[in-house]
């Protein structure tokens, strides 16, 4: 059985006419980390705050260790669910201590529990300070101590790198990863960033429109994206028009193999191959003759833009490590490696 499942949700605010979340199922295990991922606007937080009652959905059911929490007309209270919850602006009370905002959450005021969780978020020594006495990123810590405080299964952090410095955001993530994994506490994180999915998230659930994309591991998020939109959220990339014929892909690349085990009949007649710039082989022997557009150097890396010569549509891109110097109007070999291509219908 699944800690958390979510079964046909959907959510349409009064007023509106399309729905904030439209039809999304998506199932968590105990202890693992989830970032639901996306733009500004496409339904991230309403999920969440459906999870944790301050939304009611219009369709769909909410199953949070096989309890119902919600269907229409249905709703266990939101301090009833068991759930924890961070919220982006950490909503800290600044007339409490650190101890006493941690203390919060726990029954009957329980000091061993408190201290116990000082201790794992590293702010033992400074209970006696006020949230304005405090960093963000210890804040931040605060919030999370407070959350895990009563016990939940299930902690829910509504963009809670946001507004903290870029220099101790990725130090907080580890630690934060840290803990959780510490406390055996399943989370479910939204972001617009990708680089926090990465690497805080055990899997990766990607929204859009209101919609559920994809959800994966992250590494298979990146090599497998189902479709050029998840492909470019997670990194940039060339999208290859292909066309489909008998034994593989026509492009402007040349013709590409069906991946092993698959044949003309897995594929619609149209679409992209996605292609990451770094899969990328410079040799004099590579089929494809280039045209390199333009170059731009980035210290550890270049950026060069190129044409298949003969070809005048879009342009492609790949990155290099090598220092050679780039010239527009140079032509050259180069090579793209079939088996690290994925094709998208869109």
């Amino acid at each position: 059985m699944s800690l958390l499942e979510l079964t046909n949700l959907a959510l349409t605010y009064p007023g509106t006419q399309e729905p904030a979340v439209n039809s999304i199922s998506l199932q968590m295990e105990k202890g693992e980390i989830l970032a639901l991922v996306g733009e500004s606007g496409c339904g991230k937080s309403s999920t969440i705050r459906m999870i944790a009652g301050l939304e009611m959905p219009n369709k769909g059911e909410i199953r949070y260790g096989g309890e119902l929490l919600n269907k229409p007309g249905f709703a266990v209270p939101p301090e009833h669910r068991g759930v924890g919850m961070v919220f982006q602006d950490n909503a800290l009370f600044p007339h409490m201590t650190v101890r006493e905002n941690i203390a919060f959450g726990v029954a009957e005021d329980d000091k061993a529990a408190t201290d116990k969780m000082l201790e794992i978020v590293g702010l033992l020594d400074l209970g006696h300070r006020y949230p304005h006495e405090i960093s963000g990123g210890q804040m931040q810590r605060v919030a999370l101590a407070r959350a895990l405080a009563p016990g939940p299964s299930l902690v829910l952090m509504d963009e809670p790198f946001n507004n903290l410095d870029i220099r101790i955001k990725r130090a907080l993530m580890e630690d934060i990863g840290d803990i959780l994994r510490e406390t055996g506490t399943a989370c479910l994180f939204i972001t617009h960033e990708k680089d926090e999915a990465f690497i805080l998230a055990d899997r990766i659930a990607v929204m859009r429109n209101g919609r559920l994309l994809q959800t994966a591991p992250p590494r298979r998020l990146y090599e497998s994206p189902v479709d050029t939109y998840v492909a470019e959220f997670f990194g940039r990339a060339n999208h290859i028009p292909a066309r489909r014929t008998s034994n593989g892909f026509q492009t402007p690349l040349g013709p590409v193999p069906f991946p092993f085990g698959t044949g003309a009949s897995d594929y619609p007649e149209q679409g992209f191959l996605v292609h990451r710039p770094w899969d990328t082989e410079l040799r004099g022997s590579g089929e494809l003759e280039v045209e390199i557009l333009s170059c731009y150097f980035f210290g550890d890396y270049q950026e060069v833009r190129f044409r298949p010569v003969g070809y005048s549509g879009d342009s492609f891109k790949f990155f290099t490590h090598i220092s050679g110097d780039f010239k527009a109007g140079m032509r050259f070999r180069m090579a793209i490696p079939a088996d690290r291509l994925t094709f998208c219908k869109e």
